[in-house]
C-alpha cells in the first residue's frame, strides 16, 4: 500500500470485522465517536432535523419518523421516506451513522435532504435545531381506552409509562393500547422495567 496508514482507522475496522463474525445482528463493536452518537439517541436532546432512520438490506436510508415538533415534521417529512442524498452526496449504501452525522450540525444551519417517495423526487432545506426528542405520549381514545405510544425505551421511560397507567387508573380506565410501533430501541434496562410494570 502506497498511502499513509491510518493504523487506529485500521484497527477499528479490525475490530468490527471480528464482532461481525459473530453474525448476531444484536451484537456490534462501536467506535467512540458511534458509542456517543448511541447515547445522544437515547438519553437526551441534540441538534438536527429531528428524524428516526434505518437502513434496509439495499443501503438505502429509509426514514422511520419525523420527531414530533422537530424541523423535518415541519418541513413535510413523512415515515418511508428514503433519503438519496445530504447536501448533494448520495446517501447509497453509506454508513446509517456517517449520514446521521452529516444531518446533524450546528444550530441555526441549513441541511439540503433529496428525498424519493413513491415515484417522487422532493428536495427540502431544512433548518437544524434543537431537537428534543419525546420517548413517549398518551391519550384516552373513544370507548374510555387508554392509549400509550412509545418510541423509544430511553432515560426515565419505564417511569414515564407507570405515570400514564397511574393517571388512567385514576380515571377509571382499565383497558390500554401500548403502541411500539416504529419504537427505535434503546437502553436494555428500561426495556425490561417497562416489560415488568
Amino acid at each position: 500500500y502506497i498511502g499513509e496508514l491510518d493504523i487506529e482507522s485500521m484497527s477499528e475496522q479490525a475490530i468490527k470485522g471480528y464482532v461481525e463474525g459473530l453474525e448476531d445482528e444484536y451484537t456490534e463493536y462501536l467506535t467512540k465517536a458511534e458509542y456517543e452518537e448511541l447515547l445522544v439517541s437515547v438519553t437526551g436532546d441534540y441538534v438536527g432535523i429531528g428524524i428516526y432512520m434505518t437502513q434496509d438490506a439495499n443501503g438505502n436510508i429509509i426514514v422511520l419518523m419525523p420527531i414530533e415538533n422537530s424541523p423535518a415534521e415541519s418541513a413535510g417529512i413523512l415515515p418511508n421516506d428514503i433519503i438519496l442524498s445530504i447536501d448533494g452526496e448520495s446517501t447509497q449504501n453509506m454508513d446509517i451513522e456517517l449520514a446521521s452525522t452529516k444531518i446533524k450540525g450546528q444550530e441555526g444551519t441549513t441541511v439540503d435532504i433529496e428525498i424519493l417517495r413513491g415515484t417522487e423526487t422532493i428536495k427540502k432545506k431544512i433548518e437544524r435545531k434543537k431537537v428534543v426528542i419525546p420517548d413517549s405520549k398518551s391519550e384516552v381514545l373513544e370507548g374510555n381506552i387508554g392509549y400509550i405510544m412509545l418510541a423509544t425505551f430511553d432515560e426515565n421511560s419505564s417511569d414515564n409509562v407507570k405515570k400514564y397507567l397511574s393517571e388512567f387508573k385514576s380515571k377509571g380506565i382499565d383497558s390500554v393500547i401500548i403502541d411500539l410501533r416504529s419504537n427505535t430501541g434503546g437502553i436494555v434496562t428500561e426495556a425490561i422495567s417497562f416489560s415488568e410494570l
